[in-house]
């Protein structure tokens, strides 16, 4: 059975459609709820109280999904495109998968730790928020290792002769990585209680922490728009999958056969006994 997949630039689509709706939606439920105020909250906070935490949880989840996918076809490409045999490309392109893997966890990992919950004894910083930003620090350093790879893998392979592609994951890498350490450092991690949910009011920030909510939607955007860049290869190609029958000499099961007029389905047949002499 050989199945061909032609339409791969609706991954990246799905992903990143995805993502940005279920952000959105995050955002609008929980500032109509008085969850957080409108003027830039964190995005895992405007998604970390119910009922938005689930919307938050299965886009991510969603997107992450995607991701991995994007990233192993990718893997795929670069190994297609890359005829002259480069050693380093070799190597580099065999990171994509690890690297999509690391984003990928990191983000389910934040994902399915919504900041917005509270243990039954009331703590917070250890369960939640430790997991959280262990997940979070994952997909952004997983993620921008990512871009460079990639960025690195289309500087060999089309020296003298860049696409698009190759700048516009420059940008996005710059941008992402400028912005996600603008992130850390003004993000008070040192008194990250003072990021604690208030059970009874709109979450509330600290002063001077507008340039670190700020510098997260940039680097969630950014990652959207990575997201997006594959779409222009990903259309260049087309997937197919072969499955075979393995035969086993010691079963008493009847081998696969094509089915008639059918070359690309198969359908158990028996041999026709044998005439007589």
């Amino acid at each position: 059975m050989e199945v061909v997949i032609t339409k791969l630039h609706y991954i990246p689509y799905i992903g990143a459609a995805s993502g940005v709706v279920g952000i959105l939606t995050s955002y609008a439920i929980a500032v109509s709820r008085g969850d957080v105020e409108p003027w830039l909250p964190y995005i895992s906070d405007a998604g970390g109280d119910p009922p938005q935490s689930s919307i938050f949880c299965f886009s991510m989840i969603l997107v992450a999904l995607c991701f991995l996918v994007g990233c192993c076809i990718c893997y795929l490409i670069m190994v297609v495109t890359n005829a002259s045999q480069n050693t380093l490309v070799k190597w580099l392109s065999r990171l994509i998968p690890l690297a999509g893997l690391g984003c990928s966890a990191g983000m389910v990992l934040l994902a399915i730790n919504p900041v917005g919950t509270v243990r039954r004894d009331g703590t917070w910083l250890l369960p939640i928020f430790l997991p959280h930003i262990i997940g979070a620090v994952g997909m952004f350093a997983s993620g921008i290792s990512l871009m460079w790879i990639l960025a690195l893998c289309n500087y060999i392979l089309d020296y003298g002769a860049w696409k698009p592609s190759f700048y516009l994951r420059c940008l996005i890498a710059t941008v992402g990585i400028i912005s996600g350490i603008t992130t850390i450092a003004f993000c008070p991690v040192h008194d990250a209680q003072k990021l604690a949910p208030l059970p009874d009011s709109t979450r509330m920030y600290p002063d001077g922490i507008i340039v670190s909510t700020f510098s997260e939607w940039v680097v969630v955007l950014t990652f959207m728009v990575f997201t997006l860049s594959f779409a222009s290869e990903f259309r260049k190609f087309k997937l197919t999958l072969k499955l075979d029958y393995i035969v086993d000499p010691n079963s008493s099961r009847a081998p696969l056969k094509p089915a008639a007029g059918s070359p690309a389905e198969t359908s158990l047949k028996e041999d026709p006994p044998t005439p007589p002499n």
